[in-house]
């Protein structure tokens, strides 16, 4: 599961999902589809001197009737290479350890979501599994949204259910459920013809296994020849809100549209995250359109976090994804329409996090500083 963690983050970060229920990902559709689509991605993620990860993505969405839509997506990850599995300051400072370079892990994931669209607004269902061989996760959704003020203004309301069990290739007893519930609230308002904002609340509870049973910490000290050694253990339970805004103008003059996206994240386990968004989407010539972006992540340690620890606890973990830290993105992408029916993209994005990037320079102590790459291709076509 942890090899797997930091391909799927990626491409989250890649794609823009930014809400937090557990939603299909698939272009947005305002109103029932008027025909088919559908399409294929493929995303290719390196970590220097670390993981690799390859995740073809296919999709589809159709009409159903009157007043039905379906969509569907299927997807394979495949991760190799060596992960973060133990920290250690027997050197004197803290030193992230990797596994050998021998992992290979592959995630399957399949989804399916029924939207039923009404005058005024739409209901939506969904449901979607993902499986690895020491990971099962099972999740169901449901969204409603209600549009009035001559449809310039929508309400948005969902609910969503995460039901996970962990298990261990170290650990072959270990079979840990959780269950995550998370509701959202939001609301987009048309401003003016070319700007909108939108506005998202989502709360996340849950409870259950949350330690990652592959990770420990070694803490070496003077005159003891024995280490203490804490094993990866977090809270049974996880609250977390987020507030996401996201603000679009288009420019008629220019052919572009400019994008601004802000999102304060908070838990019980006192991270405090915020992500600043900055783009643009430019039309070059006729179906040629580029899209550069900028996105810039800073979130401060959770409370149990330490780079070494004086003795083993009921709480404590050195995992550099629970620490203090900041994050740059830059990507590139390119679209182009064929025709009428069938377009093409393509992305790079470059990510770098470092303990120096977080807001206030102050990040964690022995922080491991990680460069990656994104590139994802895809097509679509409407049939």
């Amino acid at each position: 599961m942890d090899a797997i963690s930091n391909a799927k983050l990626a491409v989250q970060a890649l794609a823009g999902a930014a809400l937090a229920l557990p939603v299909l990902m698939l272009p947005v559709q305002a109103g029932q589809l008027e025909t088919a689509r559908g399409g294929i991605k493929f995303l290719s993620y390196s970590e220097k001197d670390r993981m690799e990860a390859n995740s073809p993505l296919l999709w589809a969405e159709a009409p159903l009737g009157e007043n039905f839509d379906v969509a569907a997506t299927v997807t394979l990850d495949s991760v190799s290479g060596a992960s973060p599995q133990y920290v250690s300051n027997r050197s004197g400072s803290p030193v992230h350890t990797l596994t050998s370079a021998s992992i290979i892990e592959e995630r399957r994931e399949a989804g399916v979501k029924v939207t039923r669209h009404f005058d005024e607004g739409s209901l939506g269902l969904g449901a979607s599994a993902s499986s690895e061989h020491d990971y099962l996760s099972q999740s169901v959704n449901a969204d409603m949204r209600f549009d009035f003020n001559e449809k310039n203004t929508t309400l948005a309301f969902g609910v969503g259910e995460t039901n996970d069990r962990i298990g261990s290739s170290t650990q072959p007893t270990l079979d840990e459920p959780r269950t995550t519930r998370d509701y959202l609230v939001g609301v987009t308002q048309l401003l003016t013809p070319v700007s909108l904002v939108q506005s998202n609340l989502t709360y996340a509870d849950g409870n259950g296994y949350f330690n990652d049973p592959y990770k420990y910490t070694l803490s070496y000290f003077l005159n003891s020849r024995i280490p203490v050694m804490q094993r990866d253990t977090r809270p049974d339970g996880r609250s977390s809100a987020a507030w996401l805004t996201r603000y679009r103008h288009y420019v008629p003059a220019w052919n572009t549209a400019l994008l601004a996206d802000y999102r304060y994240y908070r838990d019980n386990w006192d991270i405090r995250a915020h992500t600043f968004d900055l783009g643009l989407t430019k039309e070059l010539a006729r179906g040629l359109k580029i899209a550069p972006s900028l996105r810039y992540y800073t979130q401060s340690p959770a409370r149990f976090y330490a780079s070494s620890f004086t003795n083993a606890g009921d709480l404590g973990s050195s995992d550099a994804r629970l620490s203090g830290f900041g994050a740059i993105t830059a990507s590139f992408k390119l679209i182009y329409a064929m025709d009428e029916r069938t377009s093409l993209d393509a992305s790079f994005a470059r990510y770098r996090q470092e303990a120096a990037y977080r807001l206030g320079g102050n990040g964690s102590e022995g922080f491991p500083t990680l460069n990656a790459n994104f590139l994802m291709v895809g097509m679509s076509r409407i049939f």
